[in-house]
């Protein structure tokens, strides 16, 4: 679920999305916006994952019109992380390219 304000100082704020995943235990820790994806670091059990609990990043790909987003494509990527990575409560999220392949994302949580 996701919502945005009718801008600075706005107490007014509406739902971009609310959307039913596959994953069990799923609770989010921290979120950021990298591009036109939609970057959420979390915990919980996603499809195809054997343990009960694990840490990953989940990406959603948001539509956009302008500077404003709009909606966003249900299907979704997930990737695992290792398990001395826990998803903290209010961590920031930074996102790089990779210089030297220019393809390769780096992310770093602090």
């Amino acid at each position: 679920m996701s919502a945005a304000n009718k801008g600075y100082g706005s107490t007014e704020w509406d739902f971009i999305f609310k959307e039913d995943v596959d994953i069990d235990n799923f609770h989010i820790k921290c979120a950021t916006i990298y591009k036109d994806y939609l970057i959420i670091f979390a915990r919980g059990k996603p499809r195809d994952v054997v343990e009960q609990c694990c840490s990953f990043f989940l990406t959603f790909k948001l539509k956009t019109q302008g500077n404003l987003v709009t909606g966003y494509e249900t299907n979704y990527n997930y990737w695992k992380l290792d398990p001395c990575m826990y998803a903290e409560q209010f961590g920031k999220i930074f996102a790089n390219i990779d210089a030297s392949t220019g393809t390769k994302m780096i992310f770093r949580v602090d």
